[in-house]
């Protein structure tokens, strides 16, 4: 399976009408998507390019990538790395919120903060390779 597959489920998800289904189900559903596929990317990031870090922080959790994000910035002194665990710490909120939290109030805004931020999250990536591409090679 192909990450991109994850966002392309999350995607077709917003536009779908289940018979029996309501639309706050759909819209949880969705929401959830969108995180893993950014908890996805993430952690393909972090291995492949921070692996020491990404070990050292304890793998694939929710959690640890977020102390990757931690140990990265203080390694670094880049408070881009910062800005990313505090932006997966948020999304991961929602999707607990979207995934267990089903007496809490859920609606279209809530998908949206999700896609927004997500989509912010992942051109902070961008930015971070971009920034340590040189040093990165170099580690290879």
């Amino acid at each position: 399976m192909k990450i991109e597959e994850i966002e392309n489920m999350a995607i077709a998800l917003e536009e779908i009408e289940i018979d029996g289904t309501c639309k706050e189900v759909i819209q949880r559903t969705s929401c959830s998507k969108h995180y893993y596929h950014l908890f996805h990317v993430v952690t393909v990031f972090f291995q492949s390019k921070f692996e020491e870090f990404y070990k050292s922080s304890g793998g694939a959790t929710h959690q640890a990538i977020r102390i990757c994000c931690e140990f990265l910035a203080e390694r670094f002194n880049d408070k881009d790395f910062k800005k990313l665990a505090l932006k997966l710490k948020t999304l991961h909120d929602i999707r607990v919120s979207a995934d267990y939290r089903l007496v809490d109030n859920f609606n279209a805004n809530n998908l949206l903060l999700m896609k927004t931020e997500k989509n912010r999250a992942i051109l902070l990536i961008e930015s971070l390779h971009s920034k340590y591409a040189a040093s990165l090679s170099k580690q290879a």
